[in-house]
This record gives structure tokens, C-alpha cells and sequence, in this order.
């Protein structure tokens, strides 16, 4: 290749025909079955999410910058939307779609699964993703195709009070819960949570064709409590809605329930919001923690009203992927993609650098490290 042929002209008419959707969209197809054959990977499963950006951008009638629901907490910024599909555990990206920032995320999962398995060798696949991925079309096309679907069930599929219903025998004791197991990187035996299994019959149309199947669905129980000695009771509580609407819910949680002594968010959302609770009533002493590493994550954590929050890694999820590839290669083969766990725990005196540094990155724009307190 000359040199002549990278020019800002020439890669400028690449880009011209790759923004086209039809265009990208054979590329990736083909680059992806191309990467899964040349690295002989088994694809078994795919996990799904969307994420936003947001700046200080204009808004126009037809751009994919608008004013929406802004994760960030910024819905004064207008923002755009991604949804990535990856292959796990590797990590890989197979599909990225980028779609205007006021989109619904739920209608994004049924076209993103019909491309990825344009890419993949087969059926039987796996895919992964969160309660919005639960809508009854999604799950219906997905069982049609010979593949297999792992996500939480959203409120309007599984109400409070038909929740409550299945947890009830539980907490009356009158259920036995089988214990659900993992082997973790050191090849050990872990139980991961307890619960027990039901089958419901669903039918759907798919294209026109109508089909029943049977789903399978474990309702869960707090891992964590079975493995302590005389463990405290837990109670899940759903959140959903705006900001304020979670603030709402988790206030009149706990001002029902005068002896909890902590709470726990499985999202950025209900962190913040459970965080902010805490806040307020911080005479109560209680203790809590959550997810994500937002600014309002950072304060909260920093003023000791959160004591921790469980940050995902960006960068090890995008160098991951890439060394195992290339491990993969050079040792034809022997070296096989491995699972890796990119969240890290994050207390009170972790958060310090973060809070302080003048970048919205790990660490300054001038000296690149990862800015926590060593020894």
C-alpha cells in the first residue's frame, strides 16, 4: 500500500459509503463472520445494552442529537443513543447502532438480534440483556429462531403484586430454594443466589406465524444472605420512572420499614437515588452502596452517605478483547478467550482521586494512570 492511497481524500470517500446503513451494515456482517472464523470462536453468547453521550450539541428536526431521557442526569444537553451488541465473554463488539438520542431502547433489541445473527455460524446462541429486552415480541422472535434468551422481567410483564405472589411461599418458608452454581476463573465451585423455577406457557406471532413455547422462570433470592449465619430479611423493591419518581419510591420504602439498616442499587439510577435518601436521613446511620460512577455517584461516596459503589471498567472492557484476539492468534489456538471481570469496589478514600481530577477521564489529561491510592 502507498502512502498516497491514506490520504484524507481517500479515506473521507471510505467513510462516505460506510455512513450508509446498508453499507455498514453488510461491512460488519462480513468483518464479524471473518474475525469468527479466523479465530475459530464458538459464539455462545451475546450480551446487549444501549448507553448515551450527550454535548453541548444543536438540536434539528432530523439529527440523531435530541433532547431525551438522559441516563447522565443532563436532560438540558442533547444526546445520542448507541446500542452495542457483544459476544461473551470475549467482549467483542458484533453490532453498534447508533440512533437518535430521544429513542425508546425496548424496540432496539429485536433489530439488533437479527443482525448479530446474520454474523454468527448458527443457532442456539444466548442472548443476554436487561428488562428492557423483556418485551413479549423480542422474546418471541428469538425463541422462533432457535436461540435462547436471559433477561429480568420488566414491571408491566411481572407486576409487584404477581411478584410478591410467587416470593410469598419463600418468606412463609414453604418453598425450597435450589442453589444456583458458577466456576469462577480459579476453577472453584460458587453459589451465585438461591431460587426456585417456573414454567409458564407463552404464545406469540412471529412474521406472521403464530407460536407457543414454554418459559422458564427462576425467581431469585438475595445470594449473598444464604451464605451468612443468621443473615438479616431482605426486601426487593422495584424502581421505575424519573428520578423523582424512584426518590419517591425508595423514601416511602423505608419510612414503612423503620429497621432497615442499608440499601443496595443494582443500577446508576437507583444508586443515586437511594444515595440521595441516604443523604436526607442520615441521622438513621444506615449504611448503602450501589453501581456506576456518575459525578453525583462520586459525591455521595466522597460526603460517606454511599459507602461504596461498583465501577465497570471501560478501558479493560476495550483492551480485553483485543489481547485475547491476538493471544488467541499466536498461539494458534492454544490460548482460548477467557472470562475477566472488569468491575472494580470503589470506597470513601478511592473516590478522592476521581473527585479531584481535572479530567472527566481516570486520571489528568497529561499523565495517564489509574488514580487510586497504591500500597
Amino acid at each position: 500500500m502507498q502512502e498516497r492511497r491514506w490520504s484524507d481524500d481517500r479515506l473521507a470517500l471510505v467513510l462516505d459509503v460506510l455512513a450508509q446503513p446498508e453499507q455498514w451494515q453488510r461491512f460488519e456482517t462480513a468483518l464479524n463472520q471473518r474475525l469468527i472464523r479466523v479465530y475459530q470462536l464458538q459464539p455462545q453468547r451475546v450480551r446487549l445494552d444501549s448507553t448515551t453521550t450527550s454535548g453541548y450539541w444543536s438540536v434539528s428536526e432530523e439529527g440523531l442529537f435530541q433532547l431525551g431521557y438522559s441516563k447522565d442526569h443532563r436532560p438540558d444537553l442533547p444526546q445520542l443513543k448507541v446500542m452495542l451488541s457483544a459476544l461473551d465473554p470475549l467482549g467483542l463488539p458484533l453490532v453498534t447502532q447508533v440512533v437518535a438520542g430521544n429513542a425508546a431502547d425496548d424496540p432496539l433489541y429485536l433489530p439488533a438480534i437479527k443482525q448479530v445473527s446474520q454474523s454468527l455460524p448458527g443457532h442456539g446462541v444466548l442472548y443476554v440483556g436487561d428488562c428492557k429486552m423483556a418485551a413479549l415480541s423480542t422474546r418471541a422472535y428469538v425463541q422462533a429462531q432457535g436461540d435462547y434468551y436471559l433477561c429480568p422481567l420488566a414491571n408491566t410483564q411481572m407486576p409487584d403484586a404477581e411478584l410478591d405472589a410467587y416470593l410469598q411461599p419463600v418468606w412463609n418458608g414453604n418453598r425450597p430454594l435450589l442453589a444456583v452454581h458458577r466456576v469462577t476463573a480459579e476453577g472453584e465451585d460458587e453459589v451465585i443466589a438461591q431460587g426456585y423455577e417456573q414454567c409458564i406457557e407463552l404464545s406469540s406471532e412471529v412474521e406472521g406465524q403464530s407460536i407457543t413455547w414454554t418459559e422458564r422462570r427462576l425467581e431469585g433470592v438475595l445470594a449473598g444472605l444464604a451464605r451468612i449465619a443468621r443473615a438479616p430479611s431482605a426486601t426487593t423493591v422495584r424502581l421505575a420512572g424519573s428520578f423523582r419518581q424512584q426518590q419517591q419510591k425508595v423514601e416511602a420504602t423505608l419510612a414503612a420499614r423503620h429497621a432497615v439498616r442499608g440499601a443496595f442499587a443494582v443500577d446508576g439510577d437507583g444508586t443515586l437515588a437511594v444515595g440521595t435518601v441516604l443523604e436526607r436521613l442520615a441521622k438513621r446511620g444506615m449504611r448503602g452502596g450501589g453501581f456506576d460512577l456518575l459525578p453525583g455517584d462520586l459525591r455521595l461516596v466522597g460526603n460517606g452517605h454511599l459507602d461504596f459503589v461498583v465501577d465497570q471498567q471501560p478501558y479493560v472492557q476495550g483492551f480485553a478483547p483485543v489481547i485475547q484476539l491476538f493471544l488467541a492468534r499466536i498461539s494458534q489456538g492454544t490460548v482460548v478467550p477467557f472470562d475477566i471481570e472488569t468491575s472494580i469496589l470503589l470506597r470513601r478514600a478511592d473516590v478522592q482521586a476521581f473527585i479531584h481530577t481535572k479530567s472527566r477521564f481516570e486520571g489528568s489529561s497529561s499523565r495517564h494512570e489509574y488514580p487510586l491510592r497504591r500500597g
